[in-house]
Order: C-alpha cells, then structure tokens, then sequence
C-alpha cells in the first residue's frame, strides 16, 4: 500500500523512495535476462537495512517487549 502513495505523491526522481528506485530498476533489467544487475540493486537496498538491524536488534527487541508487559 505504501508504494501507491509513494508513486502518487513522489513526482520527481530526488524524493522517490527506496521501494519505487528498486521497482524502476528491476522493471529496467526485466525483459534482458541480466539476473546480477536485479541482484546487485536488491543488495544494495537489503545490506544497509539489514547491517542497521543486527547492530540495534537488542534495542529493537527490547522495546518491543517492554511495551507488551503489564505493569
């Protein structure tokens, strides 16, 4: 749902995020059989966000269970 509002209101290039630029250049590399572009795009926005979580997890995890406990 997120990418409809982001292809609705990101009119120009510099405020797209990151879902849209991947889904441009996967749509880009569709019809020429080149499977290490799509996978070095999909890395590229994977490896940042996922580098980000293994160093903050305990944090993350640590909220998320102090706002479930009563009391």
């Amino acid at each position: 749902m997120s990418i409809f509002y982001a292809l609705i209101f990101a009119n120009d290039e510099s405020s797209r995020t990151l879902a849209l630029s991947l889904q441009s250049i996967v749509y880009g590399f569709v019809n020429t059989d080149n499977y290490g572009g799509i996978f070095a795009a999909c890395m590229v926005v994977f490896l940042p966000s996922f580098i980000v979580y293994v160093f903050v997890s305990k944090k993350i995890i640590a909220g998320m269970t102090m706002g479930s406990v009563k009391g």
